[in-house]
């Protein structure tokens, strides 16, 4: 998803890093290593791609 997606409809500027820490938040929840960055990848001056395989159930 792109940065500027993730704030629709708000009123930060492009320097605010509060998308940056929620994501790492999600991170240490979701990731068995946050730091290798393997479910949600950081695509540089795009956003972020979220990569783990999903199903229905």
């Amino acid at each position: 998803m792109n940065w500027w997606a993730l704030l629709k409809n708000r009123a930060l500027s492009p320097f605010d890093d509060s998308i940056d820490i929620l994501i790492s938040r999600i991170r240490k929840k979701i990731e068995g290593d946050p730091r290798e960055h393997k479910i949600i990848r950081t695509i540089r001056n795009v956003g972020y791609l979220f990569t783990a395989d999903v199903s229905e159930t």
